[in-house]
């Protein structure tokens, strides 16, 4: 299992993270899945299951590096930073985001650490 754990973010995922881009300000990591299909769980009354998306080349995500503890994520089509299927944010303050290989699918987990 490869684990981020910077500027109060914490990835746990099965797939290598790699920072592609990095300034005074963000930072960018890419996660390489390999067109599979993401369920995306979350932490929500609202949602009674997950959320699913099919042929996910890589999960972009892009943290601040200061105090707002803002990220910004995006599911990739393919290989390049401009093919976002969706993108959406996220308060990781508290939050772990959980990235697990299944024989037929990914789960991306989006929790709280108080739940782990």
């Amino acid at each position: 299992m490869k684990c981020f754990a910077n500027y109060n973010l914490n990835i746990n995922s099965d797939f290598e993270i790699k920072i592609f881009r990095e300034d005074e300000n963000d930072i960018d990591l890419l996660i390489s899945i390999d067109d599979r299909t993401l369920n995306l769980n979350m932490d929500s009354y609202h949602i009674r299951s997950r959320i699913q998306f099919t042929g996910v080349q890589g999960i972009l995500i892009r943290a601040c590096k200061d105090n707002n503890n803002i990220a910004t994520i995006h599911l990739l089509k393919d290989r390049g930073i401009h093919s976002t299927i969706c993108n959406f944010e996220v308060d990781y303050s508290d939050l772990i985001i959980e990235i697990r290989y299944m024989e037929f699918y990914i789960d991306v987990n989006l929790d709280t650490l108080k739940n782990n």
